[in-house]
């Protein structure tokens, strides 16, 4: 041996800070790294959305501070419309974050249309104006039923009251009994000389107001 004396020298790897944007997606990622070491991407997530890559291509292993942003693009969701009795409604697709475009209001015989709900019980209404898309849904028409004036033509008799109000899919309910003096009544048709007796509890299909008319 020449008694020579190895002498070994050892250096810090700098640290870099690496940022991954995830734009608005579960929250923004921030790693850091010595010289030289592998890039371990996270696997970001948003509602609505499908990722689509970052921005710039990123290396394998890390030698610089960096940032990289992610790429989303919006999904379609499919917007159903359940008119619960009414017209049909075609379902249309609107991406994520987008408005709906109100469609014409459906039509339902003896029923006035109350605008679209997100549940089947009708108590949340959507605003078409500032409500915005976040997945596939399904909106339901409400509907409430019209009132009509029934009137009672007593036919040369006496009626008490000469009028009542009935909603449209129920029952006529309790119809009044008219007097006439010397006659039988035999009950309340809807003219005066046909055959289509109304009871108490007949359903109401009639669209705009009725006279009943008393047989004797």
């Amino acid at each position: 041996m020449d008694g020579s004396t190895v002498v070994k020298v050892y250096y810090d790897r700098n640290e870099y800070t690496v940022m991954f944007n995830l734009d608005n997606g579960t929250e923004n990622v921030v790693q850091t790294y010595k010289h030289g070491a592998d890039l371990h991407a996270p696997t970001p997530s948003r509602s609505g959305y499908t990722f689509d890559g970052w921005n710039s291509k990123l290396p394998e292993i890390v030698t610089e501070n960096a940032e990289y942003a992610a790429q989303w693009t919006a999904n379609d969701n499919a917007v159903t419309f359940v008119t619960n009795g009414g017209t049909e409604i075609k379902k249309i697709i609107v991406k994520t974050d987008e408005k709906i475009t109100k469609p014409s209001n459906p039509t339902r015989t003896g029923y006035t249309f109350g605008d679209w709900y997100t549940d089947l019980n009708c108590t949340k209404a959507w605003n078409f104006e500032s409500d915005k898309v976040s997945d596939a849904m399904t909106l339901y028409a409400k509907w409430t039923a019209n009132e009509y004036t029934v009137t009672f033509d007593a036919n040369e008799g006496t009626v008490t009251p000469e009028s009542k109000t009935v909603t449209y899919d129920g029952t006529y309910g309790e119809l009044p009994t008219p007097k006439r003096s010397g006659y039988k009544f035999l009950g309340w048709f809807t003219d005066l000389t046909g055959t289509d007796k109304v009871t108490a509890d007949n359903k109401v299909s009639i669209t705009a107001a009725q006279t009943l008319y008393a047989h004797w």
